[in-house]
Formats: C-alpha cells, structure tokens, sequence
C-alpha cells in the first residue's frame, strides 16, 4: 500500500491534470461564445458541468460513486434545501436582479458548490478516509488541497483584476482554505456532501 504521503502527491497532481482540463475546456468553448465576462463566466459554468457529469460517470463505471444525498428520512435536509432556495428568491427579487444576475448566482451559488463538494467532499473524502485513521487528519488534508485547487482558477481571475494576480491568488487560496476547512469540518459530522453543497452554496451566496 502505498504511503500516505505519496498517495495525497498523487491526488494533487491529479487536480492539477483536472484544472487543466478545465481550462483547455474553457477556452474550446470560448471560441464559440461572445466577447465579455458574463460569456466568460457562463463558459466556465458550462465546463463545469461538463466535468462534474463525466466525475460522475466515471465514478459509477469504476464503483467508486458517492452518495449526494443523506440516507432515509431525510427531512432536515430537504428543509435546509428548501430554505436554501427561498434564501436565494430573497437575494434576488428585491433587487430586481437581471437575467445575467441571475445565471451568475446559479453559478456560483449552485453550479460550483455541486461541482466542487462532490469531488471534494465526495470523491477524494472517501479516498482519505482509507489513508488516515482519523478524521482530523482526512479533514486538514482535504482543506489544504481544497485551498491549493484554487491556484487552477488563475486564468479566470487575470480577466477580472488589473495586475497584481499574485496577491490576488494568494487571497483566493487562503480564502479557499477556509472555506475548505470549515467545509470539512461539517462533513467530518454527516455522512453525505449534500449537507455541505448547501453550505458551500450559502457561503458563495454571501462571500463572492
């Protein structure tokens, strides 16, 4: 068996090969969609769900897949679901958002959160979970990679900011490292990443 240390190498190198996918994905489909950061944002959404359905696939064909969604009865969680979708109705209605606001929350509210907790919480948590013992241990790895998976975005962020990218990314990486410790935290509680889809999906929903 392989030792901890190697396995979590080859995992990053696997997120490394997957963010550049995405971002030879994203481009791909750039040269069919107009000029502007809306496009932009949309082509990325569009990669994204692109790569979540072939994870999942993939995942089933090998069976390797992970539950989204927490055993029978699951009241509390369509609950937290439902409130989750009135949260969103309440930030946009009032402000009488625009159709481009509202593809954007879908984005980063629901799209992303999907995408990234089932790999995140989903995928490499099970993974972890075979190479350490405890779960404090799973938890930290899974934040560390979660904080450094943000490096991928780099291409996204230089369309938005003028200079000073590196400063830029630092701030996304420890802001990724956060968000992946508290993350990991719930998940270390609950036995599915439906939970923390919610939870990621909140945080997005105040913190972008």
């Amino acid at each position: 068996m392989r030792r901890p240390a190697a396995a979590v190498a080859g995992i990053a190198a696997r997120l490394a090969g997957l963010q550049l996918i995405y971002t030879v994905l994203r481009r791909l489909l750039r040269l069919a969609a107009p000029e502007g950061l809306f496009a932009e944002s949309m082509v990325s959404m569009a990669a994204m769900l692109l790569l979540f359905a072939v994870l999942r696939w993939a995942a089933r064909r090998t069976g390797r897949d992970v539950t989204l969604l927490p055993g029978p009865p699951r009241p509390g969680f369509w609950a937290a679901a439902a409130g989750f979708g009135l949260l969103l109705a309440l930030t946009l209605l009032p402000q009488n958002r625009s159709a481009q606001g509202l593809w954007l929350t879908v984005y980063g509210s629901i799209v992303t959160p999907l995408y990234e907790e089932y790999l995140f919480r989903g995928l490499i948590w099970r993974r972890l979970e075979k190479l350490f013992a405890g779960r404090a241990a799973v938890a930290a790895v899974n934040a560390v990679l979660f904080g450094l998976w943000h490096l991928g975005y780099a291409d996204c962020v230089a369309l938005r900011v003028d200079g000073e990218l590196g400063r830029v990314m630092f701030w996304k990486v420890l802001t990724g490292l956060a968000y992946g410790a508290v993350l990991a935290a719930v998940r270390c509680r609950v036995r599915c990443c439906g939970w923390t889809v919610l939870l990621h999906g909140v945080m997005n929903l105040f913190g972008r």
